[in-house]
Formats: structure tokens, C-alpha cells, sequence
């Protein structure tokens, strides 16, 4: 048979080709480029990519505070709290926005900061149950009955129609019946809670004596600096070193020679890493030791 043709090279870019690009070329130099041309830059006084300089506009306290609700209602208890806090640091008159962030507290089981926004609502406005209501809930969750009564009763002072409030005032007096009448005894259930190991209980018990003395005699302030000390050793079994300064700062306050407040905040200083503290502690323990 016939022998295959050979191959033909195929052609690539021909002197057309090559004559096309002298005269692109050409052009270019003249000023007449075929090329597409870049996009020149937005002048300085366009709109087109230009950066907003312009101040943002400040959210409204009113506005912060449904921002804390909506979180609320989806029991987002924290950036609720977060939100009500930005609400009070924009307007920090705003008394329903204390016991908006006090619920949110509450509900997420932090008691002791939602007593401490309740009592702000009610420092600044005496007559807002809602406040008094709030603190008697979150007295009444740590067990401090007498004094969750006695905020309830406030509650009821200002509003003696409000059922809410009467009947937690009625669960508290009827708690607080069963408990101990005076410190003293309230001490012993504390000690005898602590030596079985219950310091949670005992603290407690603690607490509940200190509700019980009587303010403004030295005898009673005494007994206070017992009990805030052996609070302290109660909180510091737990780990709750913050708690144990703040009660031997406490014991302190009334009895500048109060070794064991110094021994115990000492303790809790060194356990945080505060060692010049600890030492300064423990310095003065062994200088006031009998």
C-alpha cells in the first residue's frame, strides 16, 4: 500500500500574527493602545470606595436594655447581664434596668451579685417593689430567712396588695420560725456542721448568726469577728479565697488584732500567688500572738 503521508507541522503564529503585534506595539507608542485600560482611582472627592468617616451612632440606654431582654427571654442569662450592664453604665439611674440585670443573675444562679443589684434598685428608689421582691428572693435562696423577711415586708410596705410578695413573705417568716432565735445557737450549728465536714452548711450557719446580732455594742461586735473569722475558714476549705479576704478584711475593720483574720487572709493571699501580701499577713499574726 501507499506509505502514510508525513505529518504536517502544525503552524502556529504566522508573520500575521507577528506583523499584529508590531503594530499593537506601534499604536501603544502613539498613545492609540488597543489593551484595555485600568480603571482609574475615585478621586478624592467621589463616593465610589470611599471609607465612611462618619461617627457611629451611640445605641440609646433604652435600646441596650431590650437588647439584655431579648437575650433574656432566650435565657441568655450572661449577655443578657452584659447588656443590662452597658444599659446602667449609659444611665445608671435606670432602676428597673438594676433588677432587669438582678434577674438575670438570679436565674443563672448567681445569688449574691442579683441581691447586690436589687439592693442598688432600692437604694435609689425605696419605693420599687419589684427591688424589694428581687432581694427578698435572692436573701431567701441563701437562706438568710429573717432578713429576706424583712426586705419582703419593705416590699409589702410600698405595694399591700401585691400577692407575690406576701406570699413569699409568709414562706420566710415561717422558714425563719423554725431556725434558731439567737446567734449563739446559730454559731453551734455552724461549728458542728464545720467539724462534720459540711463547710458549705456551716457557712451558712454563719451567715445566719451574723443576721442576728444586734448592731452598735462592742460585745456584739466581738462575737461578729468570731463569726466573720470562722466564716472565713469555712469559705477557705472551698477554695473561695476571695470570700476569705473579704471576711477577714471585715474581722479587721472591728479588731485590728484579730490574728486569726490575719492567719486566714494570709492563707488565702498565698493560695492566689499574692506572697508579699501572705507574708506581710503572716508577720502580723506572729506579732499579735498571744
Amino acid at each position: 500500500g501507499r506509505a502514510p503521508a508525513p505529518p504536517q507541522t502544525p503552524r502556529s503564529h504566522d508573520h500575521r500574527s507577528k506583523g499584529n503585534d508590531r503594530n499593537l506595539c506601534a499604536r501603544a507608542a502613539a498613545g492609540g493602545s488597543r489593551w484595555p485600560r485600568a480603571r482609574p482611582q475615585a478621586r478624592a472627592g467621589g463616593t465610589r470606595g470611599r471609607i465612611s468617616t462618619a461617627p457611629q451612632r451611640r445605641m440609646s440606654a433604652r435600646e441596650l436594655k431590650e437588647r439584655g431582654n431579648a437575650h433574656y427571654v432566650r435565657k441568655q442569662y450572661a449577655q443578657a447581664a452584659e447588656w443590662y450592664s452597658k444599659a446602667l453604665a449609659a444611665d445608671p439611674s435606670a432602676v428597673p434596668v438594676y433588677t432587669n440585670r438582678a434577674a438575670a443573675h438570679f436565674a443563672a444562679g448567681r445569688f449574691e451579685e442579683s441581691a447586690a443589684d436589687a439592693r442598688a434598685a432600692v437604694e435609689r428608689d425605696g419605693g420599687w417593689v419589684k427591688g424589694w421582691y428581687r432581694l427578698g428572693l435572692c436573701l431567701e435562696r441563701l437562706e438568710r430567712f429573717k432578713a429576706a423577711a424583712e426586705a419582703l415586708q419593705k416590699g409589702l410596705d410600698a405595694d399591700s396588695s401585691n400577692t407575690q410578695v406576701k406570699e413569699a413573705l409568709e414562706r420566710c417568716l415561717a422558714a425563719a420560725a423554725a431556725l434558731p432565735s439567737d446567734a449563739p445557737a446559730a454559731k453551734a450549728k455552724g461549728n458542728e456542721a464545720y467539724k462534720n465536714g459540711q463547710y458549705e452548711e456551716a457557712a451558712k450557719w454563719y451567715t445566719f448568726a451574723l443576721d442576728l446580732l444586734p448592731d452598735g455594742d462592742e460585745e456584739s461586735d466581738a462575737v461578729r469577728v468570731t463569726l466573720l473569722t470562722n466564716r472565713a475558714e469555712a469559705f477557705r476549705q472551698q477554695a473561695l479565697y476571695e470570700r476569705v479576704i473579704a471576711d477577714c478584711d471585715a474581722a479587721l475593720a472591728l479588731d485590728v488584732n484579730a490574728v486569726k483574720a490575719y492567719m486566714r487572709r494570709a492563707l488565702a493571699r498565698e493560695a492566689l500567688g499574692l506572697l508579699r501580701p501572705a507574708r506581710e499577713d503572716f508577720k502580723a499574726a506572729v506579732e499579735r500572738a498571744p
